[in-house]
């Protein structure tokens, strides 16, 4: 699973170093915010915005909260994974 969609985030036109830098941090925090990202990859809050919307756009992360402000995403696939 994690080979598969990591195949995903390389093939995917948009795709940046940092949102490939943040897939591969998900297994190790399946579940994270903006903020979160920010401080694991160490950059700008704009650019953890746009990893983290690159790997939503490609269906790896699932924003779990339906707000507007302070969304939290989870790599939904691994946590079901890690609960079955």
């Amino acid at each position: 699973m994690i080979a598969a969609d990591r195949k995903r985030v390389l093939s995917t036109g948009s795709s940046t170093l940092q949102a490939l830098r943040l897939f591969e941090l998900l297994p190790t925090m399946p579940k994270l915010t903006v903020d979160r990202a920010q401080q694991a990859l160490e950059v700008s809050y704009p650019t953890a915005r746009a990893a983290v919307t690159t790997l939503q756009d490609i269906g790896v992360l699932v924003e779990t909260t339906g707000r507007a402000r302070g969304q939290s995403f989870s790599y939904q696939a691994y946590v079901n994974v890690l609960r079955a």
